[in-house]
């Protein structure tokens, strides 16, 4: 089982313990075992990389090969143009993964429709997503995760939830499942 140290569980470090930044994030991850980072990239000098040259991305990119660490990177947001510059940085870093959270406000269908329109821009993307059922997958959870719900549990049976707002949560998994096949029919065309 690999294990992650996610760059988020150590906000206050990088932002208030001085010369805490990602080189020393990578050197934590090392001395306490992790197989692997993952390292948020939103805000400004993409947050936690601690800077946004490109000599700088290569210079991370060597210390995690040196550490022999797995990596993934997350952001938020589905604008074309963002995930584009964000996969090109992932793949500089040898990130296995890009991990995203829609940004939209609203209601779930209005966030569904708008998240939809920017995956349907970026062709390469939406080409992605139509072929790869692990990936769609992961957009799925996002988007139920987005609204505040438990969706490993919920969606693995929404008959046994439990929970305090089972009703409602009933009603938005309802709406989310019928939007979800919306949104696949709507990228696949």
């Amino acid at each position: 089982m690999d294990l992650f140290l996610h760059s988020y569980s150590l906000r206050f470090h990088y932002l208030h313990k001085p010369g805490f930044d990602v080189f020393a994030f990578i050197r934590r991850a090392v001395a306490d075992g992790f197989s692997g980072v993952n390292i948020n990239l939103n805000a400004a000098h993409y947050r936690h990389l601690s800077g946004d040259s490109p000599d700088h991305i290569a210079a991370v990119r060597r210390a995690l090969d040196k550490a022999s660490l797995k990596r993934d990177v997350e952001t938020s947001g589905t604008d074309p143009k963002h995930l584009e510059t964000l996969l090109a940085v992932a793949r500089t870093l040898g990130a296995d993964n890009l991990r995203t959270y829609t940004r939209h406000h609203g209601d779930t269908e209005e966030q569904i429709a708008l998240t939809a329109r920017d995956l349907k821009t970026g062709a390469k993307l939406a080409d992605i997503l139509r072929q790869d059922a692990a990936l769609w997958e992961i957009l799925t959870r996002q988007l139920a995760v987005s609204r505040g719900l438990e969706a490993g549990v919920f969606f693995s049976d929404p008959a046994n939830y439990r929970g305090l707002s089972s009703e409602r949560a009933r009603r938005i998994a309802d709406t989310h499942a019928q939007a979800m096949q919306r949104l696949s029919a709507e990228l696949k065309s």
